[in-house]
């Protein structure tokens, strides 16, 4: 994806990993196409801030605690079961989490 953005902006490769990447040529066509397209409204306001851990309760308290987490800090450092239970819970809410998932974990 980088390389086909350096090559639509017409800037040299950063490094040898760009340059020998492969542009996304299967993505664009010499035709434009002017159908409409479906944009959905945001859910979450861009200007809210996340609510303090204290006003928490529940699971909610419980993920939020966990991905405060001094591993989430960094890239690729936290536990990717219990991100995937973080996201989860924020998008789903009161679902349960799919069993097909858990791997040895139960909710």
């Amino acid at each position: 994806m980088l390389r086909s953005i350096e090559q639509i902006l017409g800037i040299p490769p950063m490094n040898i990993i760009d340059a020998t990447a492969s542009p996304m040529f299967s993505c664009f066509s010499d035709t434009a196409v002017y159908t409409p397209y479906l944009c959905l409204a945001n859910r979450v306001p861009i200007n809210e801030m996340n609510k303090a851990l204290s006003t928490l309760q529940g699971k909610d308290h419980y993920f939020a605690e966990m991905s405060s987490m001094p591993a989430f800090d960094l890239l690729d450092r936290g536990d990717d079961q219990l991100m995937n239970r973080i996201l989860w819970h924020y998008s789903n809410k009161n679902r349960r989490y799919p069993k097909r998932f858990a791997g040895k974990d139960e909710d």
